[in-house]
């Protein structure tokens, strides 16, 4: 971006000066448009919304700077309307958007989109709308109103605050004296009141128990509290359990102690209102909720309150990452390693990336919790870029679960499960405990055999496998959508092959009828707040046994399960995908990190065929720390990720020849950079997805500078696109 321009305060400076407007639009171009500046009213700052012609209509659109208009260029329009006094976006939050759009090469007008909420969007009012207050602030608590004797009036309002801590309403002012704006505002620019929102009150806080830290825990929040008010990246690295959370409250609370105010980002909308209920625990603040289940006017509110600083703490998802604060000291990623993480559709951005650099800029300490930390994080810390906090023990009494295979060449299953782990079910609930069991496959059968042709059913436009689903005898593409009954097929004979977590729902019902059982997938959880209710419901101990897809793993808290059982592991084992080996290992002491939390020890079972796979056998033989050395040091030998630079270019078209021939040209172009390699044009992984064929190219580089110069020259002249569409991926997550 390039330099504001600051302190224009009349429309006739700014006409003698001949200043234009560059504005940003929701458009895919990848920079702003100037426009003029509207007549007799005062030039809107950077960050402020207004409404611009564009096309056949009007946009809203944020202006990113005021400069000098260009000398003999073309007639510029006129901005329509100027929608804010004040900048809804921030200046930092707008140079870290500007900065985003550059990293993942993405139009700046779709990045300030995606991060704002939709009514800001649509051009509605940034102003809180409601009651207000006025309070008194640290420096008003502390101030005498005899020092006020020569003004009655605010030495009247003075001592009228000091007995109202909560704050006074307009109407409880004039009560005091007829006219208090002019008194108001003379304490307001002395410091010492301010102007609040008034919301709901909060919830008396619920105290539990003293949480008392084992040494561990204290010697990283006693670190983490030394690093507040300056700029540091630390991982937290802690084995499930560890009470990972109990330093986050800690830091937090001297975070607001201070005044500060703190964002804190989670990978799943799942994991908020937990995290939400325990920083709240015993703190008594306003704490708000970002995330895309939120309505319109929650997020409408979440990114006004941050702004003005009446929200103490927000926890959101990855979107969260580009909320305004007044006065932001701490930022808390917690279950960095998520792949939910990045954004992987329109503008794909890693919002633990983009909170790293938003805390180097503002110089605030950002803290990565994790038990299984990425490869990327990982090598930040080998390189000492990041620092390493340890908790190597779960907290309070608890251990470590103990890991047992199940070898299926000597125990076969019926619907997925062996006689071991049905024993080891009923054990469980002999005992009055849970069990969870994770299977990464939704649907009844993932493979249906048509009893006429003898194949597998394949979706037509994505020629891939439909899945079989109870109990309406459908057949799904879990990719594009794609519907139809299969009843017919079952009918006949058809063979089911493999397991999905309604069919493992099934057979836990027939041998437990009287537990009750929850299945925790998409097909299952679909309603806003579904989810959370159900966590909530398994937490109380409604349910007895639990099974689900991922949604399990994302670091849920449920005190009485002390079985995990891992359904099938083999299909995690022989993916072509590159960070397959690193997901998997992730998955799996995650998932069985939920077991043995409490006083009550812990088991974890996996049903596998190949119980002396070597990866398998590294895993459960190793520390995760060990394991995460030997994969660092075989990406290092081969040249990938982390040890090199990758971007994706996709391409996608009805006709895999024209999105081919694209992606030859463009590789044709980029051949001549320097220090990039260009490899393909290869299909994708996937190669059809609901009628569109899709070819990629991989970018690869030493150096990070060396992609950006590679991929800034190529955009500055992408080439005709002969309606085929394509997407660039920086950093990709995604790839075979």
């Amino acid at each position: 971006m390039h330099k504001v321009i600051h302190n224009l305060k009349t429309p006739w400076e700014c006409c003698m000066t001949e200043f234009c407007l560059h504005v940003a639009v929701n458009a895919p171009i990848r920079h702003g448009y100037d426009y003029l500046p509207p007549a007799r009213a005062v030039m809107p700052p950077p960050g402020s919304r207004v409404r611009v012609p564009f096309g056949p209509r009007k946009q809203v659109g944020v202006v990113l700077e005021v400069r000098p208009r260009p000398a003999g260029g073309p007639e510029l329009k006129k901005i329509g309307s100027v929608l804010d006094e004040a900048p809804v976006i921030e200046p930092g939050v707008l140079e870290l958007m500007a900065w985003a759009a550059r990293y993942y090469q993405h139009p700046i007008g779709q990045v300030i989109n995606a991060a704002l909420p939709v009514r800001l969007r649509r051009g509605e009012s940034a102003k809180l709308s409601g009651t207000t207050i006025w309070r008194l602030t640290k420096d008003g608590q502390e101030a005498d109103p005899e020092a006020h004797r020569r003004a009655p009036v605010r030495q009247t309002l003075l001592r009228a605050f000091q007995s109202h801590a909560e704050g006074m309403t307009a109407e409880q002012l004039r009560k005091l004296c007829r006219n208090p704006a002019a008194p108001l505002k003379v304490l307001i620019g002395q410091g010492l009141v301010e102007a609040r929102f008034r919301l709901p009150a909060p919830p008396p806080p619920v105290v539990p128990e003293a949480v008392a830290h084992n040494l561990h825990q204290r010697e990283a929040v006693d670190v983490l509290r030394e690093r507040l008010g300056t700029f540091s990246c630390t991982l937290l690295h802690g084995v499930t359990g560890s009470g990972k959370t109990e330093v986050y409250r800690a830091v937090i609370r001297s975070v607001l102690e201070h005044g500060g105010q703190v964002l804190v980002i989670v990978p799943e909308i799942g994991l908020a209102p937990q995290l939400r209920d325990r920083l709240a625990r015993d703190i008594q603040t306003r704490i708000a909720v970002y995330h895309s289940e939120c309505t319109a006017r929650e997020q409408y509110l979440a990114w006004l309150l941050a702004q003005s600083g009446q929200a103490d703490i927000v926890v959101g998802t990855r979107s969260a990452v580009f909320l305004p604060f007044r006065d932001l000291q701490l930022i808390v990623v917690d279950e960095e390693h998520d792949p939910s993480l990045k954004q992987q559709e329109g503008f794909r951005y890693h919002a633990r990336d983009v909170a790293v650099y938003r805390a180097h800029r503002a110089g605030v300490p950002v803290i990565l919790g994790t038990a299984t930390p990425s490869i990327e994080t990982w090598r930040n810390v080998q390189a000492g870029k990041y620092q390493h906090l340890r908790l190597p023990t779960r907290a309070g009494p608890a251990v470590l679960p103990n890991t047992e295979l199940i070898d299926l060449n000597q125990y076969p299953t019926t619907d997925g499960l062996s006689e071991p782990l049905l024993e080891a079910l009923r054990e469980t609930l002999d005992h009055g405990d849970q069990a969870l069991l994770f299977l990464n496959r939704r649907g009844f059968a993932p493979i249906l055999y048509s009893p006429q042709t003898g194949e597998p059913v394949v979706c037509p436009d994505c020629q891939v496998c439909l899945t079989y689903h109870q109990p309406r005898q459908q057949l799904i593409c879990h990719h594009c959508g794609f519907r139809q009954s299969g009843e017919q097929e079952v009918e006949q004979g058809a063979m089911l092959l493999g397991e999905g977590t309604q069919r493992v729902e099934d057979r836990l019902h027939t041998e437990f009828p009287d537990c009750p059982i929850l299945r925790l997938d998409r097909d299952q959880i679909r309603g806003r707040g579904e989810l959370e209710r159900s966590l909530e419901q398994t937490r109380r101990g409604d349910y007895r046994i639990v099974v689900g897809t991922q949604m399990l793993c994302k670091g849920h808290d449920f005190p009485e399960v002390t079985l995990v059982g891992v359904v099938n592991i083999d299909s995690q084992l022989f993916s072509p995908r590159l960070r397959a080996p690193e997901r998997m290992a992730q998955m799996l002491v995650q998932v069985s990190g939920r077991a043995g939390r409490r006083v009550k020890p812990g088991r974890v079972l996996l049903q596998t065929s190949l119980p002396r796979h070597p990866m398998l056998r590294q895993l459960l033989n190793e520390s995760y720390e060990s394991w995460l050395e030997r994969l660092s040091a075989r990406r290092c030998d081969l040249g990938l990720p982390p040890f090199s630079h990758w971007a994706v270019l996709r391409a996608q078209h009805k006709d895999y020849q024209k999105a081919e021939a694209f992606l030859l040209d463009v590789c044709r172009r980029m051949k001549e950079a320097a220090g990039v390699s260009v490899r393909g044009p290869a299909p994708a992984m996937m190669p059809k997805r609901a009628g569109v064929w899709r070819a990629q190219l991989l970018l690869q580089a030493a150096s990070r500078k060396a992609l950006e110069r590679c991929l800034e020259d190529w955009l500055q002249d992408p080439g005709k696109k002969s309606q085929v569409n394509w997407t660039l991926d920086v950093d990709p997550l995604d790839i075979a």
